[in-house]
């Protein structure tokens, strides 16, 4: 087998699958781009330095209908052949909550053929490992999760009650967060609702002076623009512009802690779950060690005494 061709770091995008594919999205697999085309905000107002459209190269394009053993065969293949000619690789998966990174390295639970990278890049070793008669392999596997910044070994059934102690101090915190933000949340709509009330008032406060300046006018025989300016319709106009500032900028943190308290809940049912499924887990394996020490026992024999110098059975 020739040597990889070691040319740094390569950037794979693969795009999920959704009901709906949205049409400001543009792929161009002849260049390996990405492109983004965002409309302007336009409650943003006439002056709106918005940038609409944005532009992204990688090395490969895995698009939504790319199937595990493509993204295997693209991304994953030269990593592991490497690993087998004494070169260090190293596979990342990086994306937001719900994105797909745990579907592509470990793969789906129902389908052989929806196995990830994972899987496959052992399968793959362990292969070319048994065509290998003249070397020897000594192969070490560890699985580890890191979240909340403290380590995990997936494969130390000792860590099953730490886990799930860990993860339910994760849910208290997070609801404690979620309150926090609910709190800041009302307070930002209180601000809002607000400032739209004085903004509503002093547009009135203006309209009431101008129809007031017309009439004044209009008694003199004069034109509205001869009358001097009124100085409390200015006052008004810069206390509304004021308003406005007030208002947009709480209504833009507003609608950016709505998107905080939604991943939060989304975080929240996730541990839940998570930690409903993991107790489940530990349960089985208690009442499996328990069975297995029963199993252990010659029927109708207690344990041996201490006086027999004998440990309770494994």
């Amino acid at each position: 087998m020739a040597p990889p061709q070691v040319e740094g770091i390569d950037i794979y995008v693969r795009i999920k699958p959704v009901p709906k594919a949205s049409n400001r999205l543009v792929v161009d697999n002849a260049e390996n781009k990405i492109e983004f085309n965002i409309p302007r905000n336009e409650s943003a107002g006439l002056v709106n330095n918005q940038r609409e459209h944005f532009e992204f190269r990688f090395n490969g394009i895995l698009e939504a209908n790319a199937k595990q053993d493509e993204v295997f065969e693209r991304v994953a293949r030269p990593v592991s052949n490497g690993a087998m000619e004494g070169y260090n690789g190293t596979i990342f998966a990086y994306g937001q909550t719900g994105s797909g990174k745990t579907f592509t390295i470990t793969g789906g639970p129902e389908r052989y053929v929806d196995r990830g990278i994972i899987p496959r890049a052992i399968s793959a070793i362990f292969s070319e490992v048994s065509k290998r008669h003249d070397f020897q392999y000594a192969v070490h596997i560890s699985y580890l999760e890191i979240y909340n910044n403290e380590g995990y070994d997936l494969l130390d059934a000792e860590r099953e009650i730490k886990a799930i102690e860990d993860l339910q101090q994760v849910i208290e915190e997070n609801k404690a967060l979620l309150k926090s933000k609910y709190d800041s949340a009302k307070g930002l709509g209180a601000t809002v609702n607000d400032s739209k009330a004085a903004i509503n008032g002093l547009r009135a406060t203006i309209e009431q002076r101008r129809m007031q300046r017309a009439a004044a006018a209009a008694s003199q025989g004069l034109a509205l623009e001869e009358l001097e300016e009124d100085p409390e319709e200015t006052r008004c106009k810069a206390a509304m512009e004021q308003e406005k500032s007030r208002y947009k900028d709480a209504f833009g943190q507003l609608r950016e802690l709505k998107k905080e308290i939604e991943h939060l809940h989304m975080l929240l049912e996730q541990s839940r779950t998570r930690l409903q499924r993991d107790f489940e887990q530990w349960m089985g394996l208690m009442l499996r060690q328990q069975q297995q020490q029963q199993a252990g026992q010659a029927p109708g024999a207690g344990p041996p005494g201490p006086s027999q110098g004998a440990s309770p059975q494994p």
